[in-house]
């Protein structure tokens, strides 16, 4: 929800509210959990891997702390905040974005994807500078 200020009309008031999905994923945001979104529906392809990539990424006992987050791209309640991740409402195929709080998109995968393209993006998101990798190498 966003802040208002004292005096405010109906328009503001109803653009300050999110959409359930945004909501469910702020609120894992907030209690410092990743989040793997899946934006689909029955009119876009490749559901199936956008979740599994989701579910198997979430399985994983380093990443335990997920919640995955489902959002139709055609729901009006959810146009700002699918604004705010740059994804197109009209998308034909389903789109998976991983989240890391406080509320950083650290990848977007549009098709096809799996949970290791969202392990890299979390690998390559987290690397330190200089070249040194997360188990404390450098190259």
């Amino acid at each position: 929800m966003a802040g208002l200020s004292i005096k405010f009309d109906e328009y503001t008031l109803l653009n300050a509210f999110n959409g359930p999905g945004a909501e469910k994923a702020l609120k894992a945001l907030q209690d410092r959990k990743f989040v793997v979104l899946t934006v689909q529906n029955d009119k876009t392809t490749d559901n199936a891997s956008s979740l599994k990539a989701a579910q198997e990424f979430k399985d994983d006992k380093q990443y335990v702390q997920t919640e995955i987050v489902q959002i139709d791209p055609t729901a009006a309640a959810e146009a700002k905040f699918l604004g705010s991740l740059q994804i197109d409402r009209e998308t034909k195929e389903a789109i998976t974005v991983l989240l890391a709080p406080p509320g950083f998109r650290l990848g977007a995968f549009k098709g096809q994807t799996s949970k290791q393209a969202l392990v890299d993006a979390l690998k390559a998101a987290t690397a330190p500078a200089g070249g040194c990798d997360c188990k404390g190498g450098c190259k």
